[in-house]
C-alpha cells in the first residue's frame, strides 16, 4: 500500500489552501484574540462562492479538525474569509 504525503499551508489571511482540486486531510484553526471569528471554507480557488463549511472559534482558542478520508474539493481548496488574527493551517493532498 502506497501513501500519499500530505503537504500544508498556513494562512493569516483569505486564501488558498490548495489551488486546485484536492483532499484536506486536517485543518487546525487557531484564534490568540480577545474574541470569538469565524473562517468560511470554499470548493474555489478565489473568492468566496460555494461555500462548503465554516468554522468557529472561541477566545484565545484552537479548533482541530481531522478528516481521515479526506475531504474531496472539486477546484480549490480556499478560507475565502478569515476573521482578523486568526491562522489557519491545513493539511491537503
Amino acid at each position: 500500500m502506497s501513501v500519499s504525503p500530505v503537504s500544508t499551508t498556513k494562512l493569516t489571511a483569505a486564501g488558498n489552501i490548495k489551488a486546485s482540486a484536492g483532499e484536506l486531510i486536517w485543518l487546525n484553526v487557531a484564534n490568540p484574540t480577545a474574541g470569538g471569528l469565524t473562517a468560511l471554507f470554499h470548493d474555489a480557488t478565489s473568492g468566496t462562492s460555494s461555500e462548503v463549511f465554516q468554522v468557529s472559534v472561541g477566545a484565545t482558542s484552537t479548533v482541530f479538525l481531522p478528516f481521515p478520508a479526506g475531504f474531496c474539493f472539486s477546484n480549490g481548496i480556499r478560507c475565502g474569509t478569515l476573521g482578523a488574527g486568526l491562522i489557519v493551517t491545513g493539511g491537503y493532498r
